[in-house]
């Protein structure tokens, strides 16, 4: 279950995809400028089923892996940004308090390699078009793999892919939502593959 995190004005993680509420919330505030007890003034008021959950709050990083250790779901944390690093302790002591083993993933190689000091859990370098720098910066971090954006035809027009095999690094694609593109994947080896469909079976 894969998730994006901030922290708040007063150092609570949170999950959301976008630094600002505006279009989750019915009030607009950038989260790491607002403390977690600001936040909770606040409901979630857009999303699918939404009217089937009144005063829907926003989901803290606690609850989410509480949540994935009870229905024994592995974490896959996004890591937002290039600002708080120096607290990623407090992620990895959340993640070790619920006995968690996450996946870290991040846009940023700042942010892996800062992780990478706290923690030896597996981690995936993000990126739009794999590069042969993002080969190499993959390759500096270790246990990391490559997370490229599946639905870019230029990754699989090029022998990309097998370097980044060659130099033993795991794949992970995203966002895949049709079944032939996870077919096509699975084939080239993919091991991590992020969708909105969990009813796929390969």
């Amino acid at each position: 279950a894969e998730c994006d995190v901030y922290r708040t004005k007063d150092g609570v993680w949170i999950i959301s995809h976008d630094s600002h509420t505006y279009r989750m919330m019915d009030k607009s505030a950038f989260i790491e400028k607002k403390t977690y007890e600001e936040l909770m003034d606040m409901n979630v008021d857009n999303g699918v089923n939404i009217d089937k959950y009144e005063d829907l709050k926003i989901c803290s990083l606690e609850e989410y892996l509480d949540i994935c250790k009870k229905y024994n779901m592995t974490p896959v944390i996004e890591l937002k940004g290039k600002n708080n690093t120096e607290y990623y302790s407090e992620i990895v002591d959340l993640a070790n308090q619920f006995e968690v083993n996450p996946v870290y993933i991040s846009f940023h190689i700042e942010n892996l390699q800062t992780m990478r000091r706290l923690t030896q859990c597996k981690m995936y370098y993000l990126v739009q078009k794999i590069s042969e720098d993002d080969i190499q910066d993959a390759k500096s971090i270790e246990n990391c793999g490559i997370d490229f954006n599946g639905n870019k035809d230029k990754n699989f027009k090029s022998d990309i892919i097998k370097k980044c095999q060659d130099a033993g690094l795991e794949l992970g694609a995203w966002t895949i939502n049709e079944e032939d593109a996870l077919q096509k994947l699975d084939q080239y080896g993919i091991t991590l593959i992020t969708t909105y469909c969990i009813e796929y079976a390969i």
